[in-house]
Parts: C-alpha cells; structure tokens; sequence
C-alpha cells in the first residue's frame, strides 16, 4: 500500500482544484493530477539514475507544466496574413430568382399561389413562407393576418 499512500499525499499537496457540478470535470481532474505525479515520480527516477544534481520539486514540475501547455498554442493578437489564409467552406449563393416584369406582374391573370421550400418573403423580407407565384418565376410571398404580401406584389405598382 505504500504506492497508494504516497500516491495520494502527492494528490494532497497539489491538487487541482476546479469547482463544478459536473462530475465528469472532478474525474478529470482527479485523473490529470495522477497524471501529473507519476510523470513526477518518472521524472525523479530518471534524475537519479543519470545522476542530475539539480532535480525539479513537485511544484516547480507542476509550473513548468502548466507554463508550457499554455504557451503551446498561444493566439496571436492581429490579423492572418492572407498567404496563410485557407479559405473554410465558402458558401455558395443561389441566384435570386429575377423579379418579373411590371406587365406580367400586374395583369391580374393566373396568379396562382403554390407550395414550395419555405423561404424568406421577397416584398418585406421579414416572413418565412412557404407560398410562391408559379407565373412571376417562383417568387415567394408571405400571406398572413397581418400582411398579403402576394397581392399587395400582384396589385399594387
């Protein structure tokens, strides 16, 4: 049990401490500090056989630790120069459907409502809706309590 023992003074002296109700976070950080010892113990072990005078204390290994993931991948402050610059997934616009011309628009005949893909109003671009004008090149407009955006488009110049 000697092991065990030292394991857990170890763990004593230095522990992470990290306040949360997730119980994953606690194993975690029970498992990182082990981690960090038996590095510790490895490291003065091998101290001692290659002879080293000089031999790390715990918490000076456990600084140098943390010293050096933090400056492992450290942001730079400014912006990516553009030769490193990978463009991620652009996004590739579909075209607008072109607005009809204003005689075929207001002519008042064979305006018929369908249903598609939703999508955003193209008169007052606040709606989603699912309602379009098969004649004036599938062009969706919104209709509600509120506002017809499909006739106000087909009545009004």
């Amino acid at each position: 049990m000697e092991g065990v023992d030292l394991a857990d003074m170890l763990i004593a002296l230095y522990r992470t401490n990290l306040k949360t109700h997730k119980w994953y976070m606690a194993i975690f950080s029970q498992m990182l500090d082990v981690c960090v010892n038996n590095a510790w113990l490895n490291y003065r072990k091998d101290c001692h056989t290659f002879n080293h005078k000089h031999v790390m204390r715990l918490k000076e290994f456990r600084v140098n630790i943390a010293i050096a993931l933090s400056l492992k991948n450290k942001a730079r402050v400014g912006r990516e120069s553009k030769e490193n610059y990978v463009p991620e997934d652009i996004k590739i616009r579909k075209k607008i459907a072109p607005r009809p011309i204003d005689d075929i628009r207001l002519d008042k005949f064979d305006h018929c409502p369908t249903i598609g893909k939703e999508g955003r109003c193209r008169l007052c671009k606040i709606g989603q809706t699912t309602f379009m004008c098969q004649k004036c090149n599938n062009i969706r407009l919104c209709t509600t309590k509120k506002r017809n955006c499909f006739e106000t488009f087909h009545y009004v110049k």
